[in-house]
């Protein structure tokens, strides 16, 4: 169909074919897996950060209102 229009001489790859190699994959799939184990790094850090701010709140409550022991 795009040679019924504009012939073979139309076509320009704008992207040209590159090799892919085995050490390109493997970093690939390494830059990934590096990314997840970030997330659940810093997911892990919000949670343990969010449980040191409940205790201390609990805490400050108790010392503020007298119920210390």
């Amino acid at each position: 169909m795009w040679d019924d229009h504009f012939g073979p001489s139309a076509r320009v790859r704008l992207h040209p074919q590159r090799e892919t190699r085995y050490n390109s994959l493997m970093g690939l799939n390494l830059a990934v897996f590096g990314m997840h184990l970030l997330e659940v790094a810093f997911f892990a850090g919000l949670i343990g950060s969010s449980v040191v701010v409940i205790i201390s709140f609990i805490e400050d409550g108790k010392e503020l209102f007298g119920k210390d022991e």
